[in-house]
């Protein structure tokens, strides 16, 4: 005896339906994969030079234990830095080459690209203010952009991953102003504290 029409469409339906919940859990798998897919940019942490080299092409700079590229990333120019310990990629870096005359300009670019890291990786673990002086410009806005330049305040800001540590950074010294960006392998830091990375930056 063969089943009804009635019976025959629900469990067509069914079908349909485990097939569809089925290729949305593919489709979320293959996009959380190819968003973790990389530690800094299109590499991932322990490829060699030559691996490097292959994604990003020949460098216009390059010495034993590093490759800069040029780039614009949120229509600034930068230099991007690749860092080799014993020949495997550990750390990756952005230095931003924008120049203002005004300086709190600055930190426009520092809360520009702090928008799009935290798009990507979400809320800073943390955002901190660091000041090392000149405490006479914290009620001063205004004048933070100076408070940079002359050394007396630090903008940073910190991402983690499962793999990585990144680092924005915004600091002076001298009366010139500084932005990077810092990607570190996690593996390669081992025990490393956020401060102890500070420190050699």
């Amino acid at each position: 005896m063969f089943p009804s029409s009635n019976k025959l469409r629900i469990h067509k339906g069914k079908i349909n339906g485990i097939l569809l919940l089925t290729l949305c859990f593919c489709l979320v798998s293959s996009l959380c994969s190819a968003t973790e897919e990389y530690d800094f940019r299109k590499t991932t942490w322990g490829m060699t030079k030559e691996e490097v080299k292959q994604i990003e092409g020949e460098p216009p700079y390059e010495t034993e234990n590093e490759l800069g590229y040029l780039d614009t990333v949120a229509g600034m120019k930068c230099v991007v830095f690749y860092t080799f310990e014993n020949g495997k990629l550990t750390k990756g870096a952005y230095r931003f080459l924008v120049k203002h005359s005004n300086r709190n300009l600055y930190i426009d670019d520092y809360e520009i690209i702090k928008g799009l890291l935290t798009k990507k990786y979400g809320k800073p673990k943390y955002d901190r203010k660091i000041w090392k002086g000149g405490e006479y410009y914290k009620d001063e806005p205004d004048e933070w952009g100076f408070a940079i330049s002359a050394g007396y305040l630090q903008l940073l800001a910190g991402w983690e991953t499962e793999d990585t540590r990144i680092l924005l950074l915004l600091k002076g010294d001298n009366y010139k102003i500084k932005l990077y960006t810092f990607y570190y392998s996690l593996e390669a830091l081992e025990h490393e504290s956020d401060e102890e990375s500070l420190d050699k930056l």
